[in-house]
């Protein structure tokens, strides 16, 4: 089938420029999810483009037809092979299976079509391998297959894992067959072996993959806040945000019972709710049906996100109870970068609960805790300092979640030409 050269997607990428000395140097950007998808990984995976290419790499990008967050497929985009263009960035669209609704066999059905699109693509050459590779996996391990065979022989490939997929299958309920669990561990495992390292978000995560028996190099490199600092205080118009991607991981059945707690504890408390996916009609329903008038907002432009995060003091991060360890999420590292407060409903010793041990913008409760997550979010807005919770916020981003820093991080990673940190 002809591959279409008219740039068709017109995604702004504004550019950085860290002049690194590798201007030229070929790399192959595998990831399920792209831009214009505007959550979670593909927005890291666009970010990741972004920086790489003004760094100097020639970068090609190999992905799917955009249905993230709704699960279905976006306007304008048929089921054919097509190649985009991306602020400059090649963008190779693959024949996309839209997991329905979500639902696992459907997503099964996606990431088996995606491996399937990918590797023929590779073997037959239609796919220029590269020597250098970097598989970006939202949690599906495949996207580290498509890597490994588009790796050029002696070149190098890294594998960035957002989401542990079995540990979020077993976590979330998807998968309630043992066998099928043991071999989709066994499918990851395998995967990301593939890989010459293996990058994770957090020191939990890396202990996860030890325990599925991946001996590869593996190298914490955390998320890093695509939003910057406001330069003034910002003006405040609710009280609390929840926002990013409705979908079964955010523990979304937590936070109905939540706002009317906090409407019997604190009435006045106003509260933005913003995003899309799979969930967002059915939370729609259920705030309506609990008499509390609040609207769901769509999610804002990436140049309109940073004034939309500042304009709440405090953002509400719940996670479903078992999956807080393969997980972390990203929304959480750009409220931190505005100055906003955070309460997050996860487990003891998640990576979440790890960050709030170093930072006091932080609370954490237990997911289900509802009576806790009430209290603490009153204390965050009513017992506190806001200016000195606003400066713990930017601070701890500033010193861990820094973009040019990570990314650096990531570019030597790529190159090979430092000693692995494991």
């Amino acid at each position: 089938m002809a591959l279409s050269t008219t740039p068709l997607v017109e995604t702004s990428l504004s550019a950085v420029s860290p002049a690194l000395p590798r201007a030229g140097a070929r790399l192959v950007v595998v990831t399920p999810t792209f831009a214009p998808e505007p959550l979670g990984t593909p927005l890291y995976a666009a970010d990741t483009v972004r920086w790489l290419d003004a760094a100097g790499w020639d970068v090609e990008v190999v992905t799917s037809q955009p249905f993230y967050p709704r699960f279905e497929r976006y306007d304008g985009y048929g089921r054919a092979t097509r190649r985009d263009v991306v602020d400059g960035v090649d963008v190779r669209r693959l024949p996309t299976v839209v997991p329905r609704g979500g639902r696992t066999r459907w997503r099964l059905a996606s990431d088996a079509n995606f491996l399937v699109q990918g590797a023929t693509r590779a073997s037959a050459g239609a796919i220029g391998r590269a020597p250098t590779v970097l598989s970006i996996s939202p949690g599906t391990p495949v996207a580290a297959m498509v890597g490994a065979s588009l790796r050029r022989r002696g070149g190098r490939h890294v594998c960035l894992v957002h989401d542990v997929q079995s540990g979020l299958a077993s976590g979330l309920g998807m998968v309630r067959d043992a066998r099928l669990v043991s071999v989709i561990r066994s499918v990851e495992r395998r995967a990301l072996e593939l890989a010459d390292e293996v990058l994770v978000l957090s020191e939990q995560m890396a202990d996860v993959l030890a325990a599925l028996g991946v001996r590869k190099p593996v190298t914490v490199l955390p998320l890093w806040s695509t939003v910057t600092p406001p330069a003034t205080t910002p003006l405040t118009t609710t009280d609390l945000q929840f926002s990013g991607n409705f979908g079964r991981k955010q523990g979304l059945d937590q936070l109905v019972p939540l706002l009317l707690e906090l409407r019997r504890r604190r009435p006045a408390t106003t509260v933005t709710l913003r995003g899309a996916g799979p969930l967002r009609d059915t939370l729609q329903s259920e705030l309506d049906d609990a008499g509390l008038d609040i609207t769901i907002q769509d999610p804002v432009d990436d140049a309109d996100l940073p004034a939309a995060l500042r304009a709440s003091r405090v953002h509400l991060v719940p996670q479903l109870a078992g999956t807080g360890a393969h997980v972390v999420p990203s929304k959480i590292v750009n409220a931190l970068a505005v100055g906003g407060a955070v309460l997050a409903m996860s487990a003891p010793g998640s990576p979440v609960a790890r960050m709030a041990s170093h930072c006091d913008a932080i609370r954490v409760v237990e997911p289900g805790d509802i009576a806790g997550a009430a209290a603490a979010t009153c204390e965050l807005l009513d017992g506190r300092d806001p200016a000195a919770l606003r400066r713990a916020a930017i601070e701890y981003a500033a010193a861990h979640h820094d973009r040019h820093r990570l990314l650096h991080q990531l570019h030597d990673i790529l190159v090979g030409d430092r000693p692995v940190r494991a």
